[in-house]
């Protein structure tokens, strides 16, 4: 089997808006340019795919410690991305990320 290189990497500056939210716990966000949901659980900065499991929305999201809501069928998943609350049947994609100082980088 061929190796995988079609990973790449997201660098952003949580010193910077709007990433700043990642600085608290519990804070989140979707990433501005990335199908990308990410949040401080405890100080780690958890990624998981913003493309819902259930239909495939991927721009109505809340957050309510410890859940992530899709909002467009109600489908409920926890910080790493198993499904709580269906329709969804499947988890959320999550992916590597590495924090250094303020720079955090998410494989994808």
């Amino acid at each position: 089997v061929p190796p995988d290189n079609t990973s790449r990497e997201i660098t952003f500056d949580i010193s910077t808006s709007p990433f700043t939210a990642l600085a608290n716990d519990d804070g989140w966000l979707i990433h501005p340019s990335e199908d990308i949901l990410l949040v401080n659980v405890g100080g780690t900065i958890h990624a998981l795919s913003a493309v819902c499991t259930h239909n495939g929305c991927n721009n109505s999201w809340s957050y309510s410690a410890p859940e992530f809501t899709c909002g467009c069928h109600g489908s409920r998943f926890n910080n790493n991305g198993g499904v709580t609350n269906g329709p969804a049947q499947s988890p959320l994609r999550k992916f590597a990320v590495s924090v250094q100082g303020t720079m955090v980088t998410v494989t994808v």
